[in-house]
């Protein structure tokens, strides 16, 4: 039975994009459910790498390569060495290391060049796409295919993955393909210590952050906190939109690579994204967004956050999560808490001290698919059409 929506509400389609991204985590707790040998294969090839002291390559581009970056980043929680190819201190590959391709299409030129190069050696190789029998899948030892994030796929799907007949699709140009991978790298990292037990450790996260979108969903729902605080968000985008002013979309840590992945998404809705290395160029009533689940670093003033307090009329807004929001030792334009409980699980909650806990993982999920859906929501009230918004995506592949 189709759900009916009401678009003429204000975060209608925010609330349906979020469902969309949801839903995808759904299939993916029953994609690694149905691939138990692969799962447990992949989290085996990492583990072993703690012992040999091999490297794990990962290679992608645009945000595919963003994601991996945020890969690389958790792999070093868990002190295994990674290097994302192409980087400035990227490291040889050596027989024995793992590799990791990441592209929607399969077919990016790049990806699957740098794949194909490393097959001289002996390296494991694993693919995540969109398609079955791609280029990257066809080189890898094991193909990890979310074939339900495809263009092909959504075009079909039309009632589960698009608005009801009078826009394109929410997630255009990759995202649900890229919030998945995102997804299961965050399990698959908490998988490695124990990956006799991958598949079902990957399952119970995904299950998590499955739970975790749909309060976030609910959450967006009027007479509930969030809903206000992203009223006024959108009013301020739609503001720098009409007005071209400039956006700097930061964050601390991990999250930095959250706010540039939501930045280039923003960037197709025609809004001015500009680099911190433009920082020095801000201007009155420009808009600063910080993505933060530190705690520490916001109530010591961190450096961006406590300039941009110190510049009159810039408009600032923070997005934490919500166990953060009591009495932050400041004030901005706009405080955007972000609901996440705790998980109960024995395994997640019995980490060493100096991994990331999985809740601070997945919230930067979380502000993602937050962006991601205010972004779809402002597309929507402008008439931004999809073919608008490809034109602004720099791909030359």
């Amino acid at each position: 039975m189709v759900k009916t929506v009401n678009h003429d509400e204000p975060l209608a389609v925010a609330r349906e994009s979020i469902d969309v991204l949801a839903k995808s985590s759904l299939l993916l707790q029953h994609y690694v459910n149905s691939e138990d040998d692969m799962m447990k294969t992949i989290a085996k090839r990492l583990h072993a790498t703690l012992f040999t002291k091999n490297t794990i390559h990962i290679t992608g581009m645009g945000r595919s390569r963003l994601v991996g970056k945020f890969f690389s980043e958790c792999l070093l929680d868990q002190n295994l060495s990674s290097s994302l190819i192409g980087s400035t201190y990227a490291k040889p590959v050596r027989n024995g290391d793992v590799i990791f391709g990441i592209s929607g299409s399969g077919t990016t030129r790049t990806t699957v060049n740098n794949v194909m190069a490393t097959t001289f050696k002996e390296v494991f190789i694993t693919a995540l796409s969109s398609r079955k029998g791609s280029s990257l899948a066809r080189f890898a030892d094991a193909a990890v295919i979310f074939d339900w994030t495809s263009k092909e796929r959504t075009q079909v799907n039309y009632v589960f993955n698009q608005l009801t007949g009078k826009r394109a699709s929410l997630t255009p140009m990759g995202t649900m393909f890229e919030f998945t991978s995102l997804i299961f790298f965050i399990a698959l990292t908490k998988a490695i210590q124990n990956y006799e037990n991958a598949a079902d450790i990957m399952s119970q996260v995904t299950s998590y952050i499955y739970n975790s979108l749909i309060q976030l969903e609910k959450e967006l729902t009027p007479e509930k906190s969030l809903y206000n605080s992203s009223l006024i968000f959108l009013e301020r985008v739609k503001k720098d939109r009409y007005e071209d002013k400039q956006v700097f979309w930061h964050g601390t840590n991990l999250a930095g690579i959250i706010a540039t992945m939501a930045g280039m998404r923003a960037q197709h809705a025609s809004l001015r994204m500009r680099a911190l290395t433009s920082w020095r160029f801000r201007k009155k009533e420009d808009h600063l967004l910080v993505i933060s689940d530190n705690e520490k670093e916001l109530r010591s003033g961190e450096s961006r956050l406590k300039e941009a307090l110190a510049t009159p009329k810039l408009r600032t807004t923070i997005i934490i999560p919500q166990y953060l929001t009591s009495e932050l030792p400041f004030e901005v334009y706009n405080t955007i808490s972000i609901p996440i409980k705790k998980p109960k699980n024995e395994f997640i909650s019995k980490e060493a001290p100096y991994r990331r806990p999985l809740s601070t993982l997945v919230f930067q999920a979380l502000a993602s698919a937050y962006l991601v859906s205010m972004i779809a929501q402002l597309a929507f009230d402008l008439g931004i059409q999809e073919n608008e918004m490809s034109d602004l995506h720099a791909n030359i592949e």
